[in-house]
């Protein structure tokens, strides 16, 4: 049985309807869409991605799965269950960590006693609070800092201990929402190790990050929100071999000025143009037949080239295609 079945799911915020209802007005009507007919599945033991720009819908998406917001319309089935009928049940298998988690520890409670603290509104009897929360801090490699006060941990250490506190209830779906944010590359990949190895105990995981490359590592599939609506859903693989048909023209160009890139991105053959730096990398459809109209522009501009490298393109790529130029 899938973990999470989602068929055309909706949600408008109404930001004027709480102050309307107060006054005894009836609603205006308008609101934002923040998902138009979302369409998914996560089976057990999967990493399933969710990216998309700013504004695409992904923290909506994961407070409807973390039962925090009702769809408006659509079908939501978790473990099988009705969320919104069976809400207690469903929660109950649930793990949730998403972001600003920080106001809600404890800050001169030490890492152990946070996790104990917090079993408490899990049900878990006290007598078995310290055993749980010793088994989720050693999972997350935190035994040797349990006992600081959350106060002294660094950004990495209060991620680690946000995953562990969504551990606790030995959770069936755990649903993170950017969980390596201001994390150092060695920190992720420790974090990123530990999602997966969840994974493979028969967990599965809602995960969302703005981190491309890690997406790419971790998950089995993803979806592409865009605007609310589903761009795609397919594997890394998959959505890398989306644009087969393209070849990835890197140019070194410091302090490349704003009118070079319009006239860049202009050239009816480039598909895509991304600043990334000092570079800039073009989409062509065949970088040698192309390779010298875009020198013509360049030097039109007087602009120096320190590197030019041809790459394959990779999910950055794609995503950024599929996004029409919208970073994650």
């Amino acid at each position: 049985m899938p973990v999470v079945e989602a068929k055309d799911l909706c949600f408008t915020y109404h930001p004027e309807f709480s102050l309307r209802r107060v006054l005894g007005l009836a609603e205006s009507g308008r609101g934002v869409e923040a998902l138009r007919g979302v369409t998914f599945r996560v089976e057990p033991g999967e990493v399933y991605g969710v990216l998309g720009p700013n504004g695409a819908g992904k923290t909506t998406l994961l407070k409807t799965l973390a039962t925090i917001l009702v769809p408006a319309s659509g079908e939501l089935r978790m473990f099988g269950l009705d969320p919104e009928r069976d809400g207690e049940s469903v929660r109950s298998r649930l793990g949730v960590s998403l972001g600003e988690f920080e106001r809600t520890f404890q800050f001169r409670l030490s890492g152990r006693k946070n996790l104990e603290f917090h079993s408490a509104f899990l049900g878990i009897p006290r007598r078995e609070a310290r055993a749980r929360a010793e088994e989720v801090i050693a999972t997350v490699g935190l035994t040797a800092a349990a006992e600081k006060m959350f106060l002294e941990y660094s950004t990495g250490m209060k991620q680690r201990l946000a995953l562990a506190r969504a551990l606790l209830n030995r959770p069936q779906l755990l649903v993170l929402d950017e969980p390596t944010a201001g994390l150092d590359v060695a920190s992720s990949r420790a974090l990123g190790d530990v999602v997966r190895r969840l994974a493979s105990e028969g967990a599965a995981i809602l995960y969302s990050t703005h981190r491309l490359e890690e997406a790419g590592r971790l998950c089995d599939r993803i979806l592409v929100l865009k605007e609310g609506r589903a761009l795609t859903e397919a594997t890394p693989t998959q959505i890398r071999r989306l644009h087969q048909d393209t070849q990835v023209l890197s140019l070194r160009v410091p302090k490349a000025r704003p009118e070079v890139v319009g006239d860049l991105r202009a050239l009816p053959f480039v598909k895509a143009c991304i600043e990334d730096g000092e570079s800039v990398r073009l989409h062509l459809d065949s970088i040698s037949e192309r390779f010298y109209a875009v020198v013509a522009v360049l030097e039109k501009h007087g602009v120096a080239v320190e590197g030019v490298r041809s790459e394959e393109p990779d999910l950055a790529d794609a995503f950024l295609r599929l996004t029409g130029g919208a970073a994650a």
